[in-house]
C-alpha cells in the first residue's frame, strides 16, 4: 500500500531531523496528521502501518520535491 500525503509542514505531517530534505525513521518526527491517517488506515486493513513498517515511511520536503522536478525538467530538455 502506498499512501501519499501533502501538508503544511511540521505541525501537521511532521519534519526531518537531518536537514537533507527527505528522511525515514528515526530522523522523521511524526506530526499529528500522520498518526490520524495511520489510525484510519488501521481501521481498514486491521493493523498500523507505523507499528509494522515504520522504516517504509518516507518524508520528502516541498523544497526537495521542487528540486527533483526541476532536475527532471532539465534532463527532459537535454534529451530533446
Amino acid at each position: 500500500m502506498i499512501v501519499v500525503l501533502s501538508g503544511e509542514g511540521p505541525s501537521d505531517l511532521g519534519s526531518c531531523d537531518n536537514e537533507q530534505g527527505w528522511c525515514r525513521q528515526p530522523e522523521f518526527r511524526q506530526g499529528p496528521m500522520i498518526c490520524f491517517v495511520d489510525k484510519e488506515v488501521e481501521q481498514s486493513i486491521g493493523y498500523s502501518l507505523l507499528d509494522i513498517t515504520p522504516e517504509r515511511y518516507i518524508f520528502v520536503s516541498k523544497q526537495e520535491l521542487v528540486r527533483a522536478i526541476q532536475h527532471l525538467r532539465e534532463n527532459r530538455k537535454a534529451c530533446r
